[in-house]
């Protein structure tokens, strides 16, 4: 039988440690943070992360920002790294140093003195003279080979190196080996792939450390936010010591042209910045700080910071920019934060930064009215469900929508949302026929101060009053998936009800938001992205409900990993099914042994399959799956922190059932879902029953190649090869079977880095292989 715990089991085992370190050690299941970006895509897990990476070959040049820079984080305006974006790609080698005043401007070698030298020869035992060193001064100029080949880290001035002694030896002079030079210097080459600016490329940012998120913040000014954490973009530690603390992510302004501009103009950065949020809170010591920077400056400049606490409100900073030496063509600035380097945690979220002219100390409003929160479903209980499952009851006839007004005064506005099928027919308005009526306009106050949010009903829960027709073959529960696309989109108006008329507002990308309302094979509760992760700690159980409309056929569980330090991948458990948790011997459906914990990494919150070794029929009505260890050790799973389905989720480390509903601190959503109905097939899915690869290998050649490679199987070539050709973002662009004359033509592709995918399930033969293609 279920219960209700009646006191709190679950710990934050970062968030709260001073307040539940006593019962740490006796709490048998427990959230931690994450131990990689939730947002993390697959296009940069094989590209720099930065403008020029340590030990990378790439460089990317930018343009330069004339004012006003904005960025709200709506959208992704973070460096793309992806090279097939760029035009005019070319290689050059490049010096590691440069001198000046010297015999060669780039020497093989460089020996120094830092004191001018003289040089004695020996004419004779007893007979020497000194010969004083003519040789001027020179200057050597060091390059960042880690950051940026162009830019000097360093310069030496020193004498060339002469010998103390020298020795005539049958007229032969002979240097001794007992005195050195003060340096040292051998000059190396490296050859760079030099990627000019493009057109095509909109970020205003130099890197991508951060990640963008639009469920992370806690009452942001405008939907989506920056956040910082405590570990590197590609999910790794910055460091994997336990007690390692210190810089971790950075976030660089491109170079911005302030040339034209004097002090007097009353330049400002302003930025709104919230500690925590929805994910760890940082220590006191985990500040936020910001830098400027100028050209010919080796170094960043503290200008502002912050130290960390728990959650609170979002605050507006602004900042004056008054020293001369900023008013050039270059200037930078970036946002930067301390945390522990082994962990996502440390959270610092940055929203709304804008730095412009004609500005002062209280100006803290702009001109925009934007969406706040993420698009919802259009489920009452799901995020996803299987088609075959829907039914009408499941529709969510109110949604919850948050504008915000960000201007001085109240503005008036309209909201809407229609629904879209896969071929672009609209099957549902809001207002209806898209016309809003007198209740449809109003005046949103502002937000700030007092984040105060639209408080209209009809734009903050407005209606979902379609009726799907059940009996349509091209709807559920029909046909295995469907897909609708849902616009939300806010309309300034100059005035009140029946003006009509457009307003004026600085920032239209924030107005309209999507949300693609995917029906295929599996339940969802979460929303795709975990805010943290939740473990067992213990021998015991876990259990998650979910309910069926229709008899159906369980057919595989999938759960998000999150990776961890320790690696726990040699460890087991034993995946579940149950009828009830009654605790009777007929509750247990399914019972499956000696899995390991496998980690997709192939992008964001990706999902591990395991398919069942036979399938579970199951009735109408409730049923849970869930997992079983039976020896100690954590195994982290993905927790969606912006949706609580907490009251769904069950526990057992002792003889009954407890639910995690009403514990404070642990809403949530765990990322387990279940995979109903037609049989399902290893290829559908990254998971743990792929077919093992035998010794057959594949030759893809040449590589790189212009456009047209060609292939070998060892061995008799299989019947049923088929080649898939993805891109960095994983995208499928080329799909083909084999062919005679084994070629695959990529002809119709952009220059850039591509993974073939040899699929044969007659030979279990899955191999991956990376192509190059330039032209």
């Amino acid at each position: 039988m279920i219960k209700k715990a009646i006191y709190p089991v679950f710990l934050f085992c970062i968030a709260v440690q001073g307040l539940l370190q006593s019962a740490r050690a006796q709490a048998p299941v427990g959230i931690a943070p994450l131990s990689t970006n939730p947002r993390l895509a697959e296009e940069y897990l094989y590209t720099p992360k930065t403008l020029f990476p340590a030990g990378s070959s790439y460089y990317f040049f930018d343009d330069t920002l004339s004012l006003p820079f904005v960025d709200d984080f709506s959208r992704d305006l973070l460096k793309d790294f992806r090279l097939y974006q760029y035009t005019g790609v070319y290689q050059q080698s490049l010096h590691y140093f440069r001198a000046v005043n010297y015999s060669s401007v780039y020497p093989d070698s460089v020996w120094y003195l830092f004191t001018k030298p003289d040089s004695f020869q020996v004419i004779s035992p007893d007979t020497f003279q000194v010969i004083p060193s003519t040789a001027p001064k020179f200057k050597i100029y060091l390059y960042d080979t880690l950051s940026n080949p162009f830019m000097v880290v360093d310069s030496i001035e020193a004498w060339p190196f002469i010998p103390k002694i020298v020795k005539v030896v049958n007229n032969v002079p002979v240097y001794s080996v007992n005195f050195v030079p003060d340096g040292m210097l051998y000059n190396r080459t490296k050859e760079y792939t030099m990627v000019p600016a493009s057109p095509n490329d909109r970020s205003l940012w130099t890197d991508r450390h951060i990640y963008v998120s639009d469920g992370m913040a806690v009452k942001p000014p405008s939907i989506g936010v920056a956040v910082f954490d405590g570990i590197r973009q590609d999910g790794m530690p910055y460091n994997t010591a336990a007690s390692a603390h210190g810089i971790a992510d950075h976030l660089t302004s491109k170079p911005i042209d302030l040339s034209g501009y004097l002090p007097g103009d009353s330049l400002y950065l302003s930025f709104y910045v919230q500690p925590q949020g929805l994910g760890f809170a940082p220590a006191a010591k985990d500040t936020f700080v910001l830098e400027f920077k100028v050209p010919g400056s080796p170094d960043w400049k503290w200008v502002w910071s912050k130290k960390g606490s728990g959650v609170k409100d979002f605050v507006h900073i602004r900042i004056p920019l008054t020293d001369p030496s900023y008013f050039v063509k270059g200037f930078r600035f970036r946002f930067k934060n301390y945390a522990d380097l082994n962990a996502n945690m440390d959270h610092w979220l940055l929203d709304y930064v804008r730095l412009d002219a004609h500005r002062n100390i209280n100006d803290t409003l702009v001109n925009d009215v934007t969406f706040i929160t993420r698009p919802p479903t259009l489920l009452r209980k799901y995020e996803q469900m299987p088609a075959r499952q829907f039914k009408q009851e499941e529709v969510n006839q109110k949604w919850e929508m948050q504008t915000a007004n960000l201007w001085s005064q109240c503005k008036w506005i309209t909201y809407g949302h229609s629904t879209y099928k896969d071929d672009g027919t609209v099957i549902d308005s809001y207002p209806s026929n898209d016309t809003p009526g007198p209740y449809d306009t109003t005046c949103v106050n502002t937000y700030y101060p007092g984040q105060v949010y639209n408080t209209n009903f009809r734009h903050s829960l407005p209606s979902f009053a379609y009726v799907f027709n059940l009996q349509d073959p091209n709807c559920c529960p029909y046909r295995d998936s469907i897909r609708f696309t849902i616009r939300h989109v806010i309309k300034n108006l100059t005035g009140g009800p029946g003006t009509g008329t457009l307003t004026y507002d600085t920032n239209t990308g924030n107005d309209t938001v999507y949300r693609e309302q995917t029906f295929y094979n599996f339940y969802a509760y979460d929303d795709s992205e975990a805010e943290a992760c939740m473990f067992l700690g213990t021998p015991g159980q876990m259990a998650y409900e979910y309910e069926l409309n229709y008899a159906d056929t369980l057919r595989a569980i999938q759960i998000y990993f999150d990776p961890q330090n320790p690696n726990i991948s040699n460890n087991s458990f034993e995946l579940r099914v149950w009828r009830t948790l009654n605790n009777t011997s007929e509750d247990t459906l399914y019972a499956q042994a000696s899995l390991k914990p496998l980690y997709n990494n192939t992008g964001p919150n990706q999902f591990t399959t395991y398919i069942l070794k036979r399938p579970v029929v199951l009735p109408p009505g409730k049923f849970y799956i869930g997992w079983r260890q039976n020896t100690q050790f954590r195994m982290n799973i993905g927790y969606d922190r912006n949706i609580d389905r907490s009251d769904k989720l069950f526990y057992k480390t002792t003889g009954q059932w407890l639910t995690v509903n009403g514990l404070i601190g642990y809403n949530g959503a765990l990322m387990m879902r279940p995979v109903l109905g037609a049989s399902v097939t290893p290829d559908e899915f990254l998971d743990v029953d792929e077919p093992v690869p035998v010794a057959a290998t594949v030759n893809v050649f040449p590589n790189p190649s212009s456009g047209l490679f060609y292939y070998e199987v060892t061995g008799e070539m299989p019947s049923d090869l088929e080649i898939q050709v993805l891109d960095l973002s994983g995208k499928t662009v080329h799909a083909q079977k084999s062919s005679a004359d084994r070629t695959i033509d990529l002809n119709a592709l952009s220059d850039g880095i591509y993974f073939t995918r040899f699929v044969s399930r007659s030979r279990s033969l899955i191999t991956v292989q990376k192509l190059i293609l330039s032209k």
